[in-house]
This record gives C-alpha cells, structure tokens and sequence, in this order.
C-alpha cells in the first residue's frame, strides 16, 4: 500500500506508469474507492510537463485520462530512455562507485521551443532593475518631498525645509 501511495511516474512511459498503477491500486482499494478518485491519484503521479496538460480536463473515467496522457506525451515528443547496462553498471554488475544514475524524460527540442497555446506570458522584471535610477528620464522623475518633476528626494532643493500639506476640509462635529 506505501509503494502505491508514493508511487510516480518519475522515468516511466505512461503506458509503464499505468499499468504499474493499476497494479499496484489492487492493494490498495480504500485509496481508489471510484473511479473520480482513481483519476485524481494517477494525475498526481504523472509528470508535471504531462499533467499540466489532463488536469483541465477533469477526467471521471481512467481509460480516457490514460489515453489523453499517452497522446500528450506523444505530442509533447517525451522519450523514456531505456536502463543500458554498459552505462550504469561496472564490470561486476554493480552500480558505479555506489551512486545512483537518475532517469530523466527526454523532450523532443522542436517542440520544448514552442510554448504551449494556452500558456500564459510571464513578466521579466530584469530589464526595468538593471537600469540605474539616475539614468532613467530626470523629466520624469518626481521628488516625494516637494511633488516637483525633474528631481528626487535625495537631490531636492526643499529638503530641509518641512512639507507643506495642504489644508484637509475639517468637518463640523455635532
């Protein structure tokens, strides 16, 4: 039941990670009572280049949202790479000096390029920071002490005199 409820897709194919899934559900019932909830915990599981895509949808039956993960990581051209002994094992068969080589997803680079439709554009505010404030346009500038435009605060004439805030109407108690 934990390997189940910890389980992901991680390096696995949809199709791999599915029918471990599946699997893996049988023992554990009370976590997949229905259907609703079987989708939800195999979304969870999915990567997140693939899940960003079947959330929206809202899927209330797991043959369909196993089809429409196994099209968009098609789509998204997500390649699983197969283990190769060469690569991560030594001459005996071991692991390379103990440590574990991770698995990753290979995405196809035409389609990484292109964000997807529906993506909404992220503000960069890089470019405004980088500029130094006094080369920004002094005409527009104004001072926060005197309200004036063409200077700012540090630099205002008026500094060590106090402001002068203009009258505020005072109402008449009754």
């Amino acid at each position: 039941m934990r390997e189940f409820e910890q389980l992901t897709q991680g390096s696995m194919s949809v199709a791999d990670y599915s029918t471990r899934f599946t699997r893996l559900s049988r023992f554990a019932p009370a976590l997949v009572m229905d259907e609703e909830s079987r989708c939800r915990r195999f979304e969870l599981g999915l990567s997140s280049a693939i899940r960003v895509h079947v959330t929206a949808h809202a899927f209330t039956r797991y043959s369909d949202l196993v089809s429409r993960a196994k099209t968009v990581e098609r789509d998204l051209g997500i390649q699983v790479r197969a283990p190769t002994p060469s690569a991560d094992q030594g001459p005996s068969g071991s692991r390379d000096q103990g440590q574990r080589k991770r698995k990753r997803p290979r995405f196809d680079q035409s389609a990484a390029a292109s964000p997807p439709a529906d993506a909404v554009p992220v503000w960069d505010p890089a470019p405004i920071a980088a500029v130094p404030i006094q080369s920004r346009q002094p005409e527009k500038r104004r001072c926060f002490h005197c309200q004036r435009i063409g200077h700012i605060r540090y630099n205002c004439p008026d500094a060590g005199r106090p402001r002068v805030m203009p009258q505020q109407p005072q109402f008449l108690q009754q």
